[in-house]
């Protein structure tokens, strides 16, 4: 068997090997595929990104007063700024690893990984800075004491019974709990995309096999403490929003009176959320 027989024999499988499609589109199973699915992308990414820089100048030039605030003894994150800036800046990046992967551009796989995992770990401090900024519009008068959070019972619109206390942490809790999370993708999920390029280039893949899994397993509990967090602050934010109508509508004396009331307090309740 001479060198072009071995050559040929190993260029096989590669030839036939499933797309990663999160770093490489050719010469691979369905190639065309993920070529059409990453051109898709190319154009959808740099439309929302040219739509939210419009959007975020319009808010920048009318509304603006920061990505952050003082609050209290913390720093409060404006949570639509915050979300509108960084995940703008992730769609940029996005679009550009798709366009680099489309040309065929990359030389090095850690540079295939780190330019898609930056686009996700701008995701990643969009959505912490969105719901932390949430938590802090939660008003502490409806989470202890007399004035916790009032809930309707089914059967009867009129009555209604105490809920338990929600949970609201403290202003510089809250701006650890900030920078400890944004601190774990940047100190996990990308640290972790590089070593895997880095061992794909020096040829090792099953440490890159191992550095990938530990890279989705990151996000695992990323994802999961993301959803039971935002779950549980969420649902109470939507009751208070709710019980505030209602409360008001009652307390009030006419009916337009009641409705305008009502919508003028959960009106100035959302507004926080912008």
């Amino acid at each position: 068997m001479n060198n072009d027989t071995i050559t040929n024999a190993t260029d096989v499988p590669s030839a036939l090997a499933f797309c990663d499609w999160r770093i490489e589109v050719y010469n691979c199973v369905m190639s065309e595929l993920w070529v059409a699915q990453v051109t898709v992308s190319v154009i959808s990414y740099f439309v929302l990104a040219i739509s939210g820089t419009f959007v975020f100048g319009y808010r920048y030039k009318h509304m603006w007063k920061g990505l952050f605030v003082d609050h209290g003894h913390g720093i409060r994150p404006l949570p639509v700024d915050n979300l509108l800036f960084f995940w703008t800046i992730a769609c940029y990046l996005r679009g550009l690893h798709s366009l680099l992967m489309l040309t065929n551009a990359y030389t090095r796989f850690w540079q295939k990984e780190f330019m898609q995992e930056i686009g996700w770990t701008m995701l990643c401090y969009g959505g912490i800075l969105y719901l932390v900024g949430i938590i802090y519009t939660i008003p502490v008068n409806y989470t202890r004491g007399r004035a916790t959070l009032k809930i309707e019972t089914i059967k009867d619109s009129l009555s209604y019974f105490t809920s338990r206390e929600i949970y609201i942490p403290t202003p510089n809790t809250l701006n650890i709990i900030l920078g400890l999370w944004c601190l774990y993708p940047t100190v996990t999920a990308l640290p972790f995309a590089i070593l895997s390029g880095l061992s794909r280039d020096h040829g090792n893949f099953a440490a890159a096999a191992r550095w990938t899994g530990a890279q989705y397993i990151s996000y695992i509990i990323f994802d999961s403490s993301f959803a039971f967090i935002g779950a549980y602050y969420g649902i109470h934010f939507m009751l208070i929003l709710r019980n505030s109508m209602k409360q008001f509508s009652r307390r009030s004396g006419g009916y337009y009176q009641s409705h305008s009331n009502a919508t003028r307090s959960a009106l100035d309740r959302l507004k926080y959320t912008m």
